[in-house]
């Protein structure tokens, strides 16, 4: 089963973000529980403490599968429908590793489309570049026995920049906020199916 085997949403609710990070949330505690199961899910906790090193390795987790994600795209960029797939694959990373830290945007969906309407191309590196420097304020590294405060404020202000790099993406690929959506409720319908049958 794959994208095409999913029919598009019928309409569409008022609160895109809100939906998105909603349905993220549903996969998660799924994913979790297969996670732990495996014996690879570094903590429980949702959000995560980000003063902890088992969170702050649950996030840079998160970051790497994200970047995974992209770099599929950008291999598979030569065929559209591939590509796009990637990119909402890296947009589940991405709503999950910002569910781990506690932060969801506040504007509407369409409103930060509106913004950043003439923000100029943006690329996948871009979204990675911001996602490192956020990751970059926890230091609770696995070789280090000090124990380091993350700057909270910073961490999630660089959050921020991703998700802001990440709509400047969508732009640039000249996806609507209502194309974000399709594309991502039909992928985690892929998901939930593969969950369901022991993928």
């Amino acid at each position: 089963m794959n994208i095409n085997d999913v029919a598009s949403p019928e309409d569409y609710p008022e609160d895109l973000i809100g939906a998105i990070f909603a349905r993220q949330r549903e996969l998660m505690d799924k994913y979790h529980h297969i996670e732990s199961k495996n014996g690879l899910l570094q903590t429980p906790d949702v959000p995560v403490d980000l003063h902890d090193r088992f969170g702050q390795a649950r996030i840079k987790d998160m970051a790497w599968r994200m970047t995974e994600e992209f770099t599929e795209a950008t291999d598979a960029r030569e065929h559209r429908e591939h590509y796009l797939e990637e990119l909402i694959d890296a947009l589940h990373f991405l709503v999950e590793l910002m569910i781990l830290g506690d932060y969801q945007p506040e504007e509407s969906l369409h409103d930060w489309f509106d913004d950043f309407q003439e923000a100029g191309p943006t690329t996948p590196y871009d979204v990675i570049e911001r996602i490192g420097c956020a990751c970059n304020t926890l230091k609770q590294k696995p070789w280090k026995s000090s124990h380091m405060l993350t700057d909270v404020a910073k961490f999630r202000s660089h959050l921020l920049e991703a998700w802001e790099a990440f709509v400047r993406l969508m732009i640039t690929e000249g996806l609507t906020p209502e194309d974000v959506y399709d594309l991502y409720f039909r992928k985690s319908s892929v998901n939930a199916f593969r969950i369901r049958s022991n993928y």
